[in-house]
């Protein structure tokens, strides 16, 4: 089952991702206001066991092991824009 990672208005959302697989997504798209975006993020698509915790995780550069863990939920990070990360700071 899916989960919501990043809410905020579509503008906010385009100038000021704050989760790794909403910019993963961004960078995927081909092309964002003229713009190329270059993440670093990598889809890792190997079979592991999955994670407790954020589902992103083996994918996420930025990831801890309380990501592993412990499943973040959305918190508010101002403008009304909400993110599932413990990391979000550093991104």
């Amino acid at each position: 089952m899916g989960k919501i990672v990043e809410m905020a208005d579509t503008e906010e959302i385009f100038e000021n991702p704050q989760h790794p697989y909403t910019r993963l997504l961004l960078e995927l798209s081909h092309s964002i206001g003229g713009k190329k975006r270059k993440s670093g993020y990598k889809l890792n698509l190997e079979e592991k066991k999955p994670s407790k915790g954020c589902k992103f995780y083996y994918s996420c550069p930025e990831a801890e092991q309380k990501c592993s863990r412990i499943e973040p939920r959305l918190l508010d990070t101002g403008k009304k824009h909400f993110v599932a990360c413990w990391n979000f700071r550093k991104i």
